[in-house]
């Protein structure tokens, strides 16, 4: 078995070696030199004794064209390869084309599919109006659970504003983490929506199922065989449909979920599409730039000033 096994590595090795167009050319070269030179020397021999009535030196001539002919058919066999090689090639990329485009509609159908369960989830987010009061019983009024969190990450002005310098990314992510855990530990409680008082539980402000399903969202595209500049267009398309309050909500979150799981694949992939380069931050925060600068590699945060 083994042996058999060499004997066809041997020959297709061989066969590679035939099929290479190099060679094939050498060889017809070589074909050309040998036929050319055999014809010359048949012609020199017996051109001088005049047309020979002998059967035997037809036969011989004709051997000599048979020579030539058969050189006429390499050629044309060689010819014939190379059309069949160029219609495969073409092929082969016609089939790739059409795969390509099918997996594009699929693709397409699966993120806007899942963008659009995103923008629903969205919606059940900002479906009532929250009026809270702050520590100095100052009264304000959210039309969503991520402008509440934003307000509620102000309330951390003093822990953010007495930042000297640029911490190292470790501290950084630390203290965003801990403002986070501290802005999103919603209580039971009394909350004003409109003209009745509701309580509100921890679980209807609970936003994690909307960024699971981002997460998900963003992967789809991350994972996807589409080209980087594509990519790019899809992860833009998620980014434009995200107002500031999302976007700050969703840093503090991912960081909070990094420091506590370790996923950090995530947000190298966001940070690698500058996915927060847009993001302003709490108006208030003077230091927010020696705060999260630490924590990209790539993104440039075009809002932040001291």
């Amino acid at each position: 078995m083994n042996k058999r096994c060499w004997l066809f590595e041997k020959l297709d090795r061989l066969f590679e070696v035939l099929l290479d167009e190099r060679f094939i050319y050498r060889f017809i070269v070589l074909f050309f030199i040998i036929v050319s030179g055999s014809f010359v020397v048949f012609l020199v021999l017996f051109t001088p004794q005049g047309f020979s009535s002998s059967i035997t030196d037809w036969g011989n001539y004709s051997m000599c064209l048979g020579a030539l002919f058969s050189f006429i058919s390499v050629l044309l066999i060689y010819n014939t390869y190379k059309e069949q090689s160029r219609a495969y090639q073409e092929q082969a990329k016609a089939n790739n084309e059409q795969l390509m485009s099918t997996y594009r509609i699929q693709f397409d159908s699966t993120f806007f599919n899942l963008l659009s369960v995103q923008r629903e989830i969205h919606s059940e987010c900002i479906n009532n109006t929250i009026k809270y009061r702050d520590s100095l019983d100052n009264e304000y009024e959210c039309h969503s659970v991520f402008g509440y969190i934003k307000k509620k990450i102000q309330e951390h002005e003093s822990d953010l504003n007495d930042l000297n310098d640029v911490l190292e990314t470790a501290k950084a992510r630390e203290r965003i983490c801990n403002i986070y855990a501290d802005v999103t530990s919603f209580k039971m409680g009394g909350v004003v929506t409109g003209e009745k008082t509701m309580i509100v539980s921890r679980e209807e402000y609970d936003i994690m199922h909307y960024f699971r399903n981002l997460y998900h969202l963003v992967c789809h595209v991350e994972g996807s065989l589409l080209s980087d500049s594509e990519k790019k267009k899809y992860i833009g398309i998620i980014q434009a449909q995200m107002s500031d309050e999302e976007l700050l909500t969703m840093l503090f979150n991912v960081i909070h979920y990094i420091v506590n799981n370790g996923n950090e694949g995530y947000f190298a992939i966001l940070d690698n599409y500058h996915f927060f380069e847009n993001l302003r931050p709490p108006y208030g925060i003077k230091r927010s730039y020696y705060l999260l600068s630490p924590l990209f590699k790539y993104t440039t945060l075009k809002h932040i000033k001291i």
